[in-house]
Parts: structure tokens; C-alpha cells; sequence
């Protein structure tokens, strides 16, 4: 079972990469989910996304895979302190999101719905609260991030990780969200959870 979960300002199913993922795991024969979660509230994303995991682990009697990109990676490393999972996937995470989301209090557009939407500065600070006060021993973590990230400093990312003993690290280019081409990051993704298995030769 997989969760992967979108950055701000979209939906589950308006994140490029999130689909992207999603079609991934389920030609791989996973069970695959991409929640919709708020992206301008965090006490209601937290309530949200911690009922979604639960109900998700009661349905199928099985630890998930969690995957998170941009604030959804922030989330999915906080849900990871709830419930450890088989797999944690951050690919360019927002890891202090009452820092970066400050430009973008005022009024926004949701990419995934085309929608309006209104984030508060209060709103932004309050992601302070859901902070990581400790990494859950036994986290097995693969990081992704982009060299030529223009949002976030790769080297700060990969330093935020460095106590986590089982931890992988991988550096790629294309940018944030890589809009001109996902196939690094897919095979990236799809080599770790879905090896193939040689073939035996006479």
C-alpha cells in the first residue's frame, strides 16, 4: 500500500507527479492512494491526514508506504512519527513550512482545482506546531532531492537527514517539481520499491 502525498497549493489528483507515482505503483500491481489534503490549514490537514492513514491501516491490516513531495513531505514525515512505515520516500520536502509558505500569504490559485484559496499568516506559523521532534528509531528513508531545486537548498535538505541511520540519498536534476521530465524520478522510485528480479542464467 502506497500514500503519496502533493505539495501546496494542488490536489492529490491535479499533482502531475502524484499521478505519476500512482499509475507507477499500480502497473507494479500496489494498492495506491493520493488524499487530497488542505494545504492552507494545518490543523486540519494533521486531523485529516491522521483519520486517512488510520482508517487506510484498519482497511488493509498492513503498514503503508509513504511517499511526500514538497509539504507533503513535511506531512508525510510527521505521519511517519504516528505509525512507522515499511518505506518513507521525501522527494524535495518542504521541512520548514512556516518559513517558506511566507510569500505566499494572500490570496492563491489551486493548481489542481483552479479554485481560490486564502492562506492567513497565522495559518503558516502554526505549521511550527507540527514540526518533527524526533524521527522514530528503525525509519528506513530514502531522500530525493534536486541539485537545481529553485525553492529549496538541496544541501540544507540532506543535512536536515543526516541522524537517520538508514537513510539513502539520491541526487537528481529538474528542478522543484520536474515539469519537463519525470522519468528520473520515477525509475528512481520504482528501482527501490519494485526491483526487478534478474534472470538466472544456465
Amino acid at each position: 500500500m502506497i500514500i503519496t502525498l502533493h505539495g501546496f497549493g494542488t490536489t492529490g489528483e491535479g499533482s502531475k507527479l502524484c499521478q505519476a507515482i500512482h499509475e507507477l505503483a499500480k502497473d507494479n500491481g500496489s494498492l495506491s492512494f493520493t488524499p487530497t489534503y488542505p494545504t492552507n490549514n494545518p490543523h486540519l490537514a494533521h486531523i485529516y491526514l491522521t483519520n486517512y492513514l488510520n482508517e487506510k491501516i484498519k482497511d488493509y491490516n498492513e503498514s503503508p508506504i509513504i511517499i511526500g513531495f514538497d509539504l507533503g513531505g513535511f506531512w508525510a514525515r510527521h505521519l511517519a512519527t504516528l505509525c512507522v512505515p515499511k518505506r518513507l520516500i521525501l522527494i524535495n520536502p518542504d521541512i520548514t513550512p512556516w518559513n517558506s509558505l511566507g510569500p505566499y500569504v494572500g490570496m492563491n490559485t489551486n493548481n489542481g482545482t483552479g479554485e481560490k484559496f486564502e492562506l492567513a499568516m497565522n495559518d503558516v506559523a502554526a505549521y511550527y506546531i507540527y514540526r518533527p521532534k524526533k524521527d522514530p528509531l528503525g525509519l528506513k528513508l530514502k531522500l530525493v532531492v534536486s541539485k537545481d531545486d529553485e525553492l529549496f537548498d538541496a544541501g540544507q535538505t540532506i543535512k536536515e537527514f543526516e541522524h537517520i541511520h538508514r537513510l539513502s540519498v539520491d541526487i537528481i536534476e529538474g528542478g522543484h517539481s520536474f515539469k519537463d521530465d519525470k522519468s528520473e524520478i520515477l525509475q528512481l522510485i520504482e528501482d527501490d520499491l519494485f526491483p526487478k528480479k534478474e534472470i538466472e542464467t544456465q
